[in-house]
């Protein structure tokens, strides 16, 4: 389901209001009066459970502080390993911008050491399952934004999935490894694909 339709689903209307005349929490699982000095919500409380169900950013920010990375399947933590990619990325970018002029970057000793480094990492990483990193640094200076930052490398996923009647609560949110993220998917998918089968 769209998170938009789901914010929308989340939100009281306006023009609620409660037995002294006030207007209403716009959060609908509240029904307390918004306090004077405030004009929407009546606590900080209401306006981050809204934004944990509402906004997918928010809730992995969430899912992150509380999780730290490390996948709730197998156990990995992907914090130390997504640094060891970032300072790797991060030296190369520095060379080379001080040499954008360079018309092969690879012919730069240092630079030439970080991009083996680099390239091993991210083939042991892709080899285990992990995604959303260039597989090889650049050999040319290039804008900044053509320098792909490396992704977090994990997923928040739904407890009950959604489409079995999970919500998106915190409480039915974990953190998984790019690797058993993907295989919850793939069960996911044949076990919908299955019961497709038996009712078709």
């Amino acid at each position: 389901m769209n998170r938009r339709l789901i914010g929308k689903e989340l939100l009281r209307p306006a023009e609620e209001r409660g037995p002294n005349g006030r207007r209403l929490c716009r959060y609908v699982h509240c029904n307390n009066e918004v306090p004077p000095g405030r004009r929407t919500w009546c606590s900080d409380v209401c306006v981050h459970q809204y934004r944990l169900q509402a906004h997918w950013s928010y809730a992995r920010q969430h899912l992150r502080k509380r999780e730290k990375g490390v996948c709730q399947v197998c156990g990995i933590n992907t914090r130390p390993i997504k640094s060891a990619l970032m300072k790797l990325w991060k030296a190369a970018v520095q060379i080379a911008r001080e040499n954008r002029l360079h018309p092969n970057l690879y012919h730069l000793e240092a630079y030439r050491t970080l991009a083996l480094q680099y390239a091993q990492l991210t083939r042991q990483l892709t080899e285990r399952g992990f995604h959303g990193f260039l597989p090889e640094l650049p050999r040319s200076w290039r804008p900044r934004k053509a320098w792909k930052t490396p992704s977090d490398l994990w997923e928040a996923d739904h407890i009950i999935p959604v489409v079995e009647g999970g919500t998106h609560a915190p409480s039915n949110l974990r953190t998984l490894c790019q690797p058993c993220h993907k295989q919850s998917t793939r069960a996911l998918a044949a076990k919908r694909k299955k019961h497709r089968a038996v009712a078709g």
